[in-house]
């Protein structure tokens, strides 16, 4: 009776099969779509991501694919594989590539890697197949999303300041996504093995269009402070175009540091993605080929990969207007939190300052991602690693994240900064600095770099769980060669054949479901280890070969049966519904049993389950039985439900079901009403285990739940924090409670109500670790709770601020006081006779007040949230400049009146010769090139001196006293000292000179003209200098317009109107050159006039 019911059943479903098509065929409208029908294989392919996540769309499928069949391709583009997503019954074909293909003949692979894109119809129900022929196939009609160029740029705003790299251009469509340079270097840093990321929509490389550069090069630190070297500056270069795609690139590029200690070769892998999200994979290798000691600030001990955000502004050259610094860094911590710093977005440091370094010890954790972003708008920048651990050998394993900012140039209406983030090999542990770098330390990880317009840090979050998924299956390949690893030993696996009973279902249930679009029921099995579920599958009585019929045109009737019949496996089916799971690695698993669309049910049932230890082969069954559940119920003292309580069900310490409670505190458990088994419910909240209780059902379970209600205990923490000063602290403290009495280990992080006032809110009643940190600072306290409390806290957190104060032209100045200041509390100490005051305070904003002899000479804001060093220009004027140039003209004075005194002893006008020497010789501590501007409420002022060579800027306001020293490019410091050397021998030439004139008459003309050639080339040298100077920023030599300035210690820019010029310290020099002219060549001219009038 079963064998002729079973019989009518398989001839039903053949003609069900016959009038059906197999298929519905759909695919997406950019490309000429293939017949699918015509293939004749098909394969489905695990994806190892959740696609019902958002974040799942569009990301990247790079994966190993083995055929079973032999599988028609001849290369890369001409093939015969396809893919296509199902959900129900209709496959769509989407975009694919295939590279590094394993060939059996000239026309034949058996393997290759397939590369798609999860399209963003993805819902999680959707199933992947790889679809191929045996026969020859046209090549499928794809557009041809990526570009590749290998390609140069040069730009020199200033002179000496070069913008000088080969890179390669990716390209996606018509937009210009990323250069990946090969070496060169920006405005006097190394580019080799960096990535330039170009703003969304960008249609070329040019500097306005750089959004971020992410550097995936090691350095070190060497002398002086502040001076690094590493693989950025290599020029033995070796590139390649390893793979060249319409979804995907991927290129190699070595090269190793100047002193040849280090290499880095890298493999970037970028994917098509059609939205402004951009990802970057990167395989890198960094390798130390000789012993190296670290020297300088000690900061850089072997960089991995860095962040870095670039601001820069001009006031007269478009393409150097580019980028900004985003405001908050944050990353992943080790602590298995998310945490945050602020970056300063005008800094104002050289060298750098470092906001993390090495002593504060900040490492990643678990998810391993770093980021840079502005939390007001969604953009973000971040790099994720696949694991924090794996680096290095040894106890220093590990990922450790620093930052810093500095200003590299600040000119009047010009000024260009950096913000970095950095993941450094762990090199600081428990207070030891590792300060060397091991000849033959190898340092291979997988990153990518995320790139998001909206999102921020949160989505790079999420991003980073599916990474590390992703990247187990990417197949990094150099060339057609898979990369060399060490060898691994492979697990052996098993089989687990399983048999269910008492299953009820529609026969060929899943076959007839996907035909025809309809839900049929059928059982589908899972095979769990731990909560990971391992496999999954159909369970049945009848296997199939292929679902691929193809019929001929003339074909009978029995030939199409003949046809159907051959999609089953006869010889592996079986009387009983069974299911088999192959390559089981050995363990204990647990196989569930579900019967999808069932008739009376809107969701499938866990109708069955067993337990199984695998170390060989194995055999099991499973008897199935009705679902029922179990129903939880929990509440707090007040009644209030209570959400997010994990729930678990455990048999022979296997988990057999879990879930969490909703808004109203109820959570369900389904599982099989099997009366024969003994089960035990954990359910567990913040980490504690709240209830623990023994579990059996009876014959009634299988009509109602077993039900029961809890009720928890919960308070409330409120804490209120007070730095050292007693006011609320000006950072975050991120104040996290533990207990050691949870069974999950598991941080709670406090909200914060108001400044320095956060609040727990609904404690489990337990004793708790209660630690604030911030860098390198931690506080911890035990805190018993079993009623609502607040406790008052301080927080010892100090820093130090070095403060320099210099006078109007940047001289130190050695008695002054500085004086702290914020919310009314004040900390003093006085300036040393070096000319540095140092002041230790809390993290906080303060005012700063610089003050002698009870005169306020400086004050502005500044910001310390860590070891900080500044340098302030105040109002404080120099004697020697104020005094000096007066008293040299004076002496000229006297000395000429003299010598006009003396002219009846016949020496006639030379003391005219003296002043103009020292004319000259003043003008080098009096500004040779000025600018002014004011507003109602502001003043700024830039002078250029020879002597000290700089260009300092001092700016007033209503609140705001003081300004800084310009950083200029070294060669303007240096000519600058070259003039101030050829002023002083040019003005003791002019002083040489009257007394050789009588004598030596031929060689006083000589000198003469050495004179004028060195004022002219004086004059000419400081204009042409000075106009490379203020052609990027201002535009001339002289002139007028509104300038943007920032205000010491604010970041708000402010336009002010402004003229500037020449100085007076250059006129003295034109003053001069045309006395000396004068001086020798009128009386010639007098003397031939005069010949003429005879």
């Amino acid at each position: 009776m079963h064998l002729t019911r079973f019989l009518l059943l398989l001839f039903i479903t053949s003609l069900v099969t016959l009038s059906t098509p197999l298929s519905f065929i759909h695919a997406q409208s950019e490309f000429q779509t293939t017949d699918l029908s015509g293939l004749s294989f098909d394969q489905e392919v695990s994806i190892p991501i959740d696609t019902s996540l958002p974040e799942a769309i569009y990301q990247p499928i790079d994966l190993r694919v083995e055929f079973d069949n032999p599988c028609w391709a001849k290369n890369q583009t001409i093939h015969s594989v396809r893919v296509a997503y199902k959900n129900g019954g209709d496959y769509t074909e989407i975009e694919s590539q295939i590279y590094d293909l394993s060939h059996t003949d000239e026309t034949h692979i058996d393997a290759c890697s397939l590369v798609f894109i999860i399209p963003k119809e993805a819902t999680g129900e959707e199933t992947y197949h790889v679809l191929y022929s045996d026969t020859e196939t046209s090549a499928a009609d794809y557009p041809d999303h990526i570009i590749v160029k290998d390609t140069h740029y040069f730009y020199e705003p200033i002179t000496g300041q070069i913008m000088d790299f080969d890179y390669y251009q990716i390209n996606q469509d018509e937009n210009a996504i990323y250069g990946i340079c090969q070496k060169g270097e920006l405005l006097e840093n190394g580019m080799s093995n960096a990535v330039v990321k170009l703003l969304p929509g960008s249609t070329e490389f040019s500097t306005k269009n750089a959004e971020q550069i992410v550097g995936f090069y090691t350095s070190y630190s060497i002398n002086p402070p502040g001076e690094h070297i590493g693989t950025q500056w290599a020029e033995d270069i070796t590139k390649t175009v390893l793979i060249d795609g319409n979804l995907m690139t991927r290129i190699r590029i070595k090269g190793s540091s100047p002193k040849n200690d280090l290499l880095t070769d890298n493999i970037y892998t970028y994917y098509y993605n059609p939205t402004e999200t951009k990802r970057l994979v990167v395989n890198t290798n960094h390798q130390v080929l000789e012993d190296i000691q670290i020297q300088g600030d000690e900061q850089r001990e072997g960089t991995l990969a860095s962040l870095s955000t670039i601001k820069a502004r001009s006031g007269t050259i478009d393409d150097m207007n580019l980028g900004e610094i985003l405001p908050k860094i944050h990353f992943y911590s080790e602590d298995e939190n998310i945490v945050d710093y602020d970056m300063p977005t005008d800094p104002d440091a050289d060298p750098a300052d470092w906001l993390l370094g090495y002593s504060d010890d900040q490492d990643l954790g678990s998810n391993a991602w770093i980021c840079i972003d502005d939390p007001a708008t969604g953009k973000a920048h971040g790099l994720i690693f696949e694991a924090n651990t794996g680096i290095l050998e040894g106890d220093n394993d590990g990922i450790q994240v620093k930052a810093s900012v500095k200003q590299h140039v600040k000119l009047p209406g010009l000024e260009a900064d950096s913000g970095d983030l950095f993941a450094f090999r762990n090199a600081y542990e428990n207070g030891e600095h590792i300060t060397t770098l091991s000849k033959g330390e190898n340092v291979l990880f997988n990153a990518q770099y995320l790139a998001l317009q909206t999102g921020g840090y949160e989505r790079i979050d999420a991003e980073s769980k599916l990474f590390q998924q992703l990247i187990k299956e990417y197949p990094i390949t150099r060339g057609n060669e898979t990369m060399e690893e060490e060898p691994t030993e492979e697990p052996e696996t098993y089989t687990i054949k399983t048999t269910v009973h008492q299953g009820v279902s529609a026969p060929l249930g899943s076959l007839l479901s996907a035909a025809t679009g309809r839900n049929v029921s059928y059982l589908s099995a899972e095979l769990h280890k731990a909560e990971t579920m391992v496999s999954s599958g159909s369970v049945g009585r009848l296997k199939f070969n292929s679902l691929s019929i193809e019929f001929a045109e003339d074909a009978n009737l029995i030939q199409k049966v003949q046809a159907v019949a051959s999609m089953f496996d006869f010889r592996n089916s079986t009387l009983f519904k069974t299911i088999t799971f192959n390559d089981v690695e050995a363990g204990t698993y647990i196989i569930k049993i579900y019967k999808e669309n069932p008739l009376r049910y809107d969701q499938r049932q866990f109708i069955g389950f067993t337990t199984v230890e695998v170390t060989e082969d194995t055999k099991t069954r499973v008897t199935c039985n009705k679902q029922t559940t179990i129903e939880l119920f929990i509440t707090d003292q007040n009644d209030d439900s209570i959400e997010n309580v994990k729930a678990q069900l455990f048999t022979d310490d296997q988990l057999v079901s879990t879930a969490s409670t909703d808004a109203n505190g109820t959570v369900i458990l389904p599982l099989p009403a099997y009366t024969n088994k003994e089960f035990k419910l954990k359910t567990i909240y913040d980490g504690f285990l709240i209830y623990e209780e023994p579990v059996s059902f009876n014959i009634l379970n299988r009509f109602r739940p077993w039900t029961t209600e809890i009720s928890v205990l919960r308070y409330d923490l409120k804490l209120t924090v007070k730095d050292t000063l007693g006011l609320p602290p000006g950072i975050d403290p991120r104040p996290m409670v533990k207990s050691q009495e949870m069974i999950q280990q598991t941080s709670i992080a406090a909200e914060q109500i108001n400044a320095g006032t956060y609040q727990f809110t609904d404690l489990y009643e337990a004793t708790y670790d209660l630690t604030l940190s911030y860098k390198s600072c931690e506080q911890t306290e035990t805190v018993s709770l079993s009623k609502d409390k607040t406790i008052d806290i301080v927080f010892p957190a100090e820093f130090t601020l070095e403060t320099t104060v210099l006078n109007q032209v940047g001289n130190s100045i050695n008695t002054a006081d500085l004086m702290l200041e914020r919310s009314g509390k004040k900390i003093k100490e006085e300036i040393t006779e070096e000319g540095r005051g140092e002041i230790t305070a809390p993290p906080g904003t303060y005012k700063l007040t610089i003050t002698k002899e009870d005169t306020t000479i400086a004050t502005q804001q500044v910001s310390i949230k860590g070891d900080k060093s500044i340098d302030i220009i105040s109002n404080q004027p120099s004697s020697l400049h104020q005094f000096l140039p007066i008293i040299l003209i004076i002496i000229g004075v006297a000395i000429a009146g003299i010598i006009y005194w003396k002219r009846l002893l016949g020496l006639s006008k030379n003391g005219l010769y003296i002043i103009l020497a020292l004319l000259l010789l003043s003008s080098i501590f009096i500004p040779w090139w000025q600018l002014h501007g004011e507003n109602n409420s502001i003043e700024t002022v830039s002078e250029t001196y020879l002597y000290p060579p700089t260009l300092i800027t001092r700016t007033e306001s209503n609140t705001v006293i003081g300004g800084e020293v310009s950083e200029v490019p070294e060669i303007f410091t240096t000519v600058l000292s070259l003039l101030s050397m050829l002023l002083i021998v040019t003005s003791a030439l002019i002083i040489f000179l009257p007394f050789i004139q009588k004598r030596y008459p031929k060689i006083s003309w000589i000198l003469t003209m050495v004179i004028i050639l060195l004022l002219i080339l004086n004059i000419a040298l400081f204009y042409i200098t000075m106009s490379e100077v203020t052609k990027i920023g201002i535009g001339d030599f002289s002139g007028s317009g509104d300038i943007s300035i920032s205000l010491p210690g604010e970041s708000d820019p402010q336009s002010i109107p402004s003229s500037w010029g020449a100085g007076l310290g250059f006129y003295a020099a034109i003053i001069s050159l045309i006395g000396v002219l004068s001086l020798r060549f009128y009386p010639i001219i007098q003397q031939k006039i005069i010949q003429k009038k005879n």
